[in-house]
């Protein structure tokens, strides 16, 4: 038995193939596809937004540019119109809010919420389509009656017949447009769905997918078509050196705003840098250790050039770079602490050096109550008693006359 197959498609299937098409538009009608929204042909590069990420200035598509790591680049207007670079930006930290959006939007919950908007969607595509259905059938109507109207005048009377006839000719170039108009909406691009079969599949795969995905075991292609099937562009706008707002728009036309924080070179291009510093300051000055300080700030939204939080590392940097003293240093200069001997003012009080009362300490001669830790730092404190420092005082000058005497007798 032999079946024949169709020697046509559907007008829906020519639809989506000419769709398709534009979509996959080449560099050669890359200022065409970019005023269309076309996203390109998904392909096999690392860069996960290639064709979907919009510059958010002047609205082009923005290339890809594979160096030590991937960035995104608009320059739409600089080959278009001899213009400027409009932004180049990290595309690691961008993906990674953009991909993790996805995974939300996999949910059972988000899926249910997508698919009821792309129901309203489709009604209102339905009765849009019926609107200029009926459109074209009143100004097919109207037509034919102001053609039956100047038919049945009486040829004698020619001013009527006149006025008939112009009346008839404004009837066919109103149905002339209204046919052009529902034409044009036939031909519109085909507004994006989610079939059954797919959410079936989303649904399945999406508890799964984040730990697929980072496993290296689904392609850089199907990465992009998943993405691709809930995701219909992402806009992106520099806000400042160190914040990216994206605009992540879904198929169902609805879209997510989110916020991206990209590594930069300079840590004084970072925003709320003034701020960062006086907070340093004043936090230091409450006595808190440099860990506690960067926890502190983490905590309250400071961040690096090039992490998001605040490092040990970053705290001295900025110290130094603004003459701030760490509380440890603070500490050194002075002799007591709360009524505790530090050690350089012990030493400096008995004339010995520091090596002599830390030799005390290591061998055991200076135990608890007697010497404390300064919180937070591994900085020894002796206690301010005046047995204790007169018994201190006599060891130190029972060193110093030894230590003459053995250079005495070594000479």
């Amino acid at each position: 038995m032999v079946f024949l197959t169709p020697a046509y498609i559907s007008w829906e299937h020519y639809l989506s193939n000419q769709a398709r098409l534009a979509e996959n538009a080449q560099e050669a009608h890359a200022k065409q596809a970019a005023v269309q929204g076309a996203r390109g042909a998904a392909r096999e590069g690392e860069a996960l937004l290639q064709g979907l990420l919009c510059c958010g200035m002047c609205g082009y598509r923005m290339r890809v540019a594979y160096k030590h790591h991937i960035r995104y680049l608009c320059d739409g207007l600089k080959r278009h119109y001899a213009g400027v670079e409009c932004m180049s930006l990290y595309g690691p930290s961008i993906e990674e809010v953009v991909v993790q959006a996805f995974f939300e939007a996999l949910r059972p919950a988000q899926l249910n919420a997508l698919a009821a908007l792309l129901a309203q969607r489709a009604r209102e595509e339905e009765q849009l389509q019926q609107y200029y259905r009926n459109q074209v059938t009143r100004a097919t109507y109207e037509a034919h009656l102001a053609r039956r109207r100047y038919e049945a005048v009486d040829p004698d009377n020619r001013l009527v017949a006149a006025s008939l006839e112009r009346g008839w000719e404004e009837k066919l170039v109103a149905l002339h447009q209204a046919e052009e108009e529902a034409e044009r909406f036939e031909h519109r691009p085909v507004f994006p769905t989610l079939p059954a079969s797919l959410r079936q599949q989303l649904e399945q795969i999406g508890p799964a997918l984040p730990a697929l995905w980072a496993s290296g075991k689904i392609s850089n292609e199907h990465k992009k078509r998943l993405l691709r099937s809930l995701i219909s562009r992402v806009i992106a706008t520099k806000l400042a050196a160190d914040r990216i707002e994206i605009k992540i728009v879904w198929i169902s036309g609805h879209f997510s705003v989110a916020q991206v924080i990209p590594p930069i070179h300079r840590q004084a291009d970072a925003s709320h840098y003034a701020e960062l510093v006086a907070r340093l300051d004043e936090l230091t000055s409450q006595g808190l250790t440099d860990p506690e300080i960067a926890e502190q700030l983490t905590r309250e939204g400071f961040h690096t050039a090039r992490r998001l939080a605040v490092t040990v590392g970053t705290i001295h940097k900025l110290r130094k770079n603004h003459g701030q003293v760490s509380s440890l240093h603070r500490h050194r200069k002075v002799s007591m602490i709360d009524g505790f001997w530090t050690i350089p003012g012990l030493t400096r009080e008995l004339g010995v050096g520091h090596g002599w009362l830390y030799q005390r300490i290591y061998q055991g001669k200076l135990t608890e109550p007697d010497i404390e830790r300064l919180p937070g730092y591994r900085v020894y404190l002796i206690r301010n008693d005046p047995v204790l420092v007169a018994r201190l005082r006599a060891e130190a000058a029972a060193s110093r006359r030894y230590d003459t005497t053995r250079r005495t007798s070594h000479s």
